[in-house]
C-alpha cells in the first residue's frame, strides 16, 4: 500500500521530466540595433513563473523574473509595442483576449533594462511570441 502513491504519481513526474523551457529569441526591429543582422537568444525557466536571462553582444547578461498576467487584467503596458511590430490592432484583437499572458524586466550588468510581454494563442503547438522594449531605445519582436 505504501507503493501506491508514488506509482500513482510516476506519470506526472516523467511529464516533468519532458518538459524543456523555451528558448525565445529577440530580433531588433527599431532603435540603434534594428541594422544589426542578429537575434539575441534567451533562456527561461519555470512553469508559471521562472527566470528570463538574454545574453547581449557587448558581453552584458539581462536577468529577471517573468510571472504570467491574470486573464482579464486589461493593462495596456506595452500595447503600442505590439502594434508596432505585429501590426496595427494586434494587441486588442490577439494579445488582450490570450488565454496565457506574462511579462517580465530584466536588468542588465551594465545598465541595460528591458521590460517584455509574451503571449501563447488558444491553439494546440503554439508558440510563445511577444514584445520588448530597452532603456537603449530599441524595439523588439520575441519569437519562440
Amino acid at each position: 500500500m505504501r507503493r501506491l502513491p508514488f506509482l500513482a504519481a510516476l506519470p506526472l513526474l516523467a511529464l516533468l521530466g519532458c518538459y524543456r523551457p523555451p528558448r525565445l529569441y529577440f530580433h531588433p526591429v527599431q532603435g540603434p540595433r534594428a541594422g544589426q543582422a542578429l537575434a539575441l537568444p534567451a533562456r527561461t525557466t519555470g512553469l508559471a513563473y521562472g527566470e528570463i536571462r538574454v545574453q547581449l553582444p557587448e558581453d552584458e547578461t539581462c536577468v529577471g523574473a517573468w510571472s504570467e498576467i491574470p486573464v482579464g487584467q486589461t493593462e495596456e503596458g506595452l500595447a503600442s509595442a505590439w502594434d508596432e511590430v505585429y501590426g496595427t490592432g494586434f494587441y486588442r484583437a490577439q494579445v488582450l483576449g490570450s488565454p496565457w499572458r506574462g511579462r517580465a524586466t530584466l536588468t542588465g550588468s551594465h545598465g541595460t533594462i528591458f521590460h517584455l510581454e509574451l503571449h501563447r494563442e488558444a491553439v494546440a503547438g503554439a508558440r510563445l511570441r511577444g514584445v520588448a522594449r530597452d532603456n537603449r531605445q530599441n524595439l523588439y519582436k520575441i519569437v519562440q
